[in-house]
């Protein structure tokens, strides 16, 4: 049985985007700023001249010099809109045509995405309470095992200004089911994280981490998330190592988020780690001095500086392996941080210089 389980999910079309799936993408109709649940999505729509085409500018404030884009470039796909999916190069204009913004790299229903190309759609967006956006796309779905393949990118705010969505550091993917008999054996759920992996390592080659979830949410609402694991490789054996399981009680929207996975925290009776010895990619801040080195993507580190990271240039991206723990209150008082941002203490051990945040 166990194995006709596996070949049935291995059977899913890696590299075929199935055009019926749940849950199609709604656009918005204004340029207000739209809300969910209380928590701001802060968007506003910058169109073409003509309105016929648009994309969503992730803000905290209105795009006041922001009037016009400019498709100077899109890739030839056939029966591809605007900026519906793959490559383009925008120029975002005032009313005089001056330039004011340039966006290079991918697109997905309007939404940059960066360098990564992904050949799908979205189907949901969602905030956090510390002010992070979340975009769902479809990845695949299997008939048989009843579940929808979803992936979860997002995106952090930096300046009022919100970065491209980053589906790779790490790679969520939520299996979104009633099935809830299939996370009841662990060689089941060891067959499902082969076929999640399979999803990963194909849309980001490189991806170290994992997160494997599951909801039985049509919309899919935090309430509805059943389950969750979180699968690292190992740099040096390039084995996944699984996390030990944390229990998911259908949370709410009111409880918490989670230090670094965007998901609610566990149940009290579980301890969730402090510090995670992993690979990151991360940006160095323009604020780095002799002193104190500053970490602005993928969110806010600081750390002391040593011999070693004052080889560290600000302005530049590194894959390091390093060692977090969650900033506390009085830390981020002294350092001029909101009580409600998320902000770690960073321990590096080791540091690759990147050329841009995809690292590879």
């Amino acid at each position: 049985m166990k194995k006709i389980l596996f070949l049935s999910i291995l059977s899913c079309l890696i590299s075929t985007v199935k055009a019926n799936a749940v849950d199609v993408f709604a656009l918005p109709t204004n340029e207000k700023t739209i809300y969910e649940k209380g928590f701001p999505l802060n968007e506003y729509l910058i169109y073409t001249p003509d309105k016929k085409c648009f994309l969503h500018f992730l803000s905290t404030t209105p795009p006041a010099m922001y009037k016009n884009i400019q498709i100077i470039q899109q890739a030839d796909l056939e029966g591809v809109q605007c900026l519906e999916k793959g490559f383009a190069s925008v120029n975002i204009t005032d009313d005089n045509n001056n330039l004011i913004q340039n966006l290079n790299g991918y697109f997905l229903n309007g939404f940059f995405i960066g360098s990564l190309p992904l050949n799908s759609y979205a189907i949901k967006r969602s905030a956090e309470r510390n002010g992070t956006q979340n975009l769902f796309y479809f990845i695949d779905k299997d008939d048989n095992l009843k579940i929808q393949y979803v992936g979860k990118m997002q995106a952090h705010l930096k300046n009022n200004v919100y970065s491209h969505f980053e589906a790779c550091y790490p790679f969520e993917i939520l299996l979104q089911t009633q099935n809830k008999s299939l996370f009841e054996d662990d060689s089941t759920i060891k067959n499902l994280f082969t076929v999640a992996k399979s999803y990963a390592q194909t849309i980001c080659p490189h991806v170290d981490h994992i997160v494997l979830s599951a909801t039985d949410s049509p919309s899919l609402d935090k309430s509805g998330l059943f389950f969750q694991r979180n699968f690292y490789r190992d740099a040096t054996t390039d084995a996944w190592i699984q996390e030990d399981i944390k229990a998911v009680a259908n949370p709410s929207m009111e409880e918490p988020v989670a230090q670094y996975t965007g998901y609610t925290l566990p149940v009290p009776t579980q301890k969730v780690p402090e510090t995670y010895s992993q690979e990151y990619v991360i940006h160095i801040s323009d604020k780095t001095n002799d002193k104190v080195l500053f970490v602005d993507e993928p969110h806010i580190m600081k750390a002391k500086q040593t011999d070693y990271t004052i080889k560290l240039k600000a302005g530049r991206y590194y894959k390091v392996k390093a060692t977090l723990k969650p900033m506390d209150d009085l830390e981020k008082k002294r350092t001029g941080i909101s009580l409600k941002e998320k902000a770690d203490i960073i321990d590096i051990i080791s540091a690759k210089s990147c050329n841009d945040s995809s690292c590879r």
